[in-house]
């Protein structure tokens, strides 16, 4: 299944940059914490990053990431 929605949860993230490191199509620092790019609002563009995006949901130490499936 494609990845077709992903956010990080506001005031979970802890600026490890682990999701960055994985998929940075997806995502990058901001001032306190990760965020997803304006680019990955996209269902297309995330469907192609994936598995990106899965690696990174998986090396998040805090769970701040959320994904949805189609």
């Amino acid at each position: 299944m494609a990845v077709t929605k992903v956010e990080i949860e506001a005031g979970e993230c802890i600026s490890c940059e682990a999701c960055v490191a994985e998929c940075d199509a997806v995502f990058e620092m901001g001032d306190d914490a990760a965020v997803v790019k304006a680019e990955a609002q996209n269902p297309e563009f995330l469907a192609a990053h994936t598995d990106g995006i899965k690696a990174a949901v998986e090396a998040c130490p805090s769970s701040a990431i959320k994904v949805e499936e189609a």
